[in-house]
């Protein structure tokens, strides 16, 4: 049973390395676009099996779109805009970007 746990242990350990070296490399790939965008906050980033899901507070609904598209056309991954909601001042919306 020793042999099965440690053999349990180490597939779980490259299944984990592999979500930390995808997450490392999806984050490489729009931390570029996010960071050219005037007056855009992440509020929350969580990383579960290969998505990627941002919350952002932006300032309109026409930036909250730029940066989908702009994360669209640099980047080899799939973006969604999966919901914004605007307030009197902002807006916050959540994106969702996976492998294509």
């Amino acid at each position: 049973t020793t042999a099965k746990s440690s053999a349990a242990s180490d597939v779980y350990k490259r299944q984990l390395g592999g979500q930390e070296q995808n997450f490392n490399i999806m984050l490489a790939q729009i931390a570029p676009v996010t960071s050219k965008t005037d007056k855009v906050s992440i509020r929350h980033l969580r990383y579960h099996d290969g998505q990627m899901e941002l919350m952002l507070e932006l300032p309109d609904l026409q930036t909250l779109e730029n940066l989908k598209q702009r994360l669209a056309e640099a980047t080899s991954l799939k973006v969604e805009l999966k919901s914004a909601n605007t307030t009197d001042d902002k807006v916050q919306g959540r994106i969702v970007i996976s492998n294509s």
